[in-house]
């Protein structure tokens, strides 16, 4: 890997790691390679600069998806409740109505 210097463009060296240090943005650039369906790949990617790999858009979905399931479960229980309690607010009223017309009437 090479990066600009002035006018040219020297060759790089890993650290430790294995990882390729891009200071102006604070990450690293590096090779991936995860052993998936019998298969060891070679993928260029990014770390942040505690060694952490940076998740694609896929797989920040796949990791945030049951985060928004849990969200939206708690989310529609909060409406049911709330629509329990406004039925029994008027449940409640109805009652008190009752009461009121009962006791004009039957007093």
């Amino acid at each position: 890997m090479y990066h600009l210097v002035d006018d040219s463009y020297p060759q790089m060296s890993p650290h430790q790691r294995a990882l390729y240090l891009i200071e102006p943005l604070a990450i690293e650039l590096g090779i991936w390679q995860p052993f998936y369906e019998n298969h060891t790949l070679s993928w260029l990617r990014w770390w942040d600069s505690e060694g952490n790999l940076l998740l694609s858009a896929a797989e920040r979905v796949e990791v945030e998806k049951p985060r928004g399931d849990r969200l939206t479960n708690i989310a529609e229980q909060e409406h049911q409740q709330t629509e329990l309690a406004r039925q029994q607010a008027e449940l409640a009223e109805l009652a008190r109505i009752n009461a009121i017309w009962t006791s004009c009437f039957y007093g």
